[in-house]
């Protein structure tokens, strides 16, 4: 009995020190949390899959939007900046709804257009060239679905350094970060990567 209860003990406070993935909240996190999540990023995805896109996820109350827009502006390269437009997925959103904008960067996204919650086309991205293939694509929901199920800020998209990085995850706060499609065993962690690394 003795064994059973310590055996119990120690379970127990294994589980508490796992990592919340509970997907009713919003919580900030810091650099230092967003920078660890790169080491906890399956490689084997990369090798599987070829070049990752890079994925960016954020939910951005609607009264927010030009704020946002913004901060990613200032953040992307120019040659990823050409014909982006904000559009309302419905008329409800542009009545103070908060949307889920998510971005795929790369040939290939990671996230399939009929896996996301509510797809719409929000914008169109240019390529920088016609060798180097760009697809974007945003969704919006009404509060956090069934892919979100850990919080955080904001990561390092397109592969933006110092301090214009910081100013990203400065300024898009409360987004949600997409660590598992129901069904795909390899999409249970943050997946924060450069195209190609």
């Amino acid at each position: 009995m003795k064994t059973k209860t310590k055996f119990l003990t120690a379970l127990t406070a294994a589980v508490l020190m796992l990592p919340s993935c509970a997907p009713s909240g919003m919580t900030r996190v810091s650099q230092t949390d967003i920078s660890s999540a790169y080491t906890r990023t399956d490689l084997s995805i990369s090798a599987a899959r070829g070049a990752v896109p890079v994925i960016f996820s954020g939910v951005v109350p609607a009264t927010d939007k030009a704020r946002a827009e913004r901060a990613l502006l200032a953040a992307l390269p120019t040659h990823y900046t050409a014909n982006l437009a904000w559009r309302a997925a419905s008329p409800a959103d542009q009545e103070g709804l908060a949307a889920r904008l998510v971005l795929a960067f790369g040939p290939d996204p990671i996230y399939p257009a009929d896996r996301l919650c509510g797809l719409k086309p929000g914008f169109t991205i240019a390529p920088p060239s016609p060798t180097e293939p760009v697809r974007a694509v945003a969704a919006y929901c009404r509060g956090p679905s069934a892919l979100s199920s850990t919080v955080g800020d904001v990561i390092d998209a397109a592969g933006i350094e110092g301090t214009k990085a910081q100013a990203l995850v400065g300024d898009m706060t409360n987004a949600l970060l997409p660590t598992r499609v129901p069904g795909d065993d390899d999409f249970r962690r943050p997946l924060f990567l450069r195209v190609g690394s």
